[in-house]
């Protein structure tokens, strides 16, 4: 089993690759933009798979490891301002099948916070919280950035964005619950079950 993980990292990892030469290729801002964001998707895939293959256990895996590796991969914004992270992360043991969609919900609100607010403020900032709640056996994740915000949708309305698309569609698959708001930055707080291993 660890080798299928290495394998399918090392699979994975030449895809980002062919996204590169392709996005190499290409002078258009946005096909760049959009080549970029599905390889950071891969990566946050692939840090799953090196994680199993370096880990003692085959069925978790510590997820605190996992935001650690996102967030050096997101170390300054697209002008090369370092950003200030203020994080609080416990050390949780998560199911693989919860810890791919959590990764990729991480990885997309960062995306977000770095390339559409972040960049419109002086001294670029993320706050990240991430522990398991005992008593209510739910993992909880907090994110922030003191970015501008956005604009909320209306009650009942769809998201326009794919990332936010994305983050509730994966929110869903976790069964969890999640509490964002635009408000003086993006606040995002995601509540899921994590079972007994």
């Amino acid at each position: 089993m660890r080798e299928i993980h290495h394998r399918v990292k090392n699979n994975l990892q030449i895809v980002k690759s062919m996204l590169n030469l392709e996005k190499g290729r290409s002078s258009d801002p946005f096909f760049q933009d959009v080549l970029e964001r599905n390889q950071n998707r891969i990566h946050a895939i692939a840090l799953v798979h090196e994680i199993l293959y370096t880990s003692d256990s085959m069925i978790t895996i510590d997820f605190s490891r996992h935001i650690r590796e996102l967030i050096s991969l997101y170390s300054q914004t697209t002008d090369g301002r370092i950003i200030d992270y203020s994080l609080d992360i416990r050390e949780v043991l998560l199911p693989l099948d919860i810890a791919m969609p959590c990764g990729l919900i991480v990885n997309e609100i960062l995306t977000n916070s770095i390339q559409h607010a972040l960049d419109q403020t002086d001294e670029p900032g993320i706050s990240l919280v991430f522990f398991h709640n005992r008593q209510s056996a739910e993992g909880c994740i907090e994110i922030s950035d003191n970015g501008p915000g956005f604009t909320m949708p209306d009650p009942g309305e769809k998201p326009s964005g794919l990332g936010l698309q994305m983050i509730l569609a994966l929110t869903e698959q976790i069964h969890g619950r999640l509490d964002f708001s635009g408000s003086g930055g993006a606040h995002f707080h995601i509540r899921f079950p994590i079972p007994e291993t």
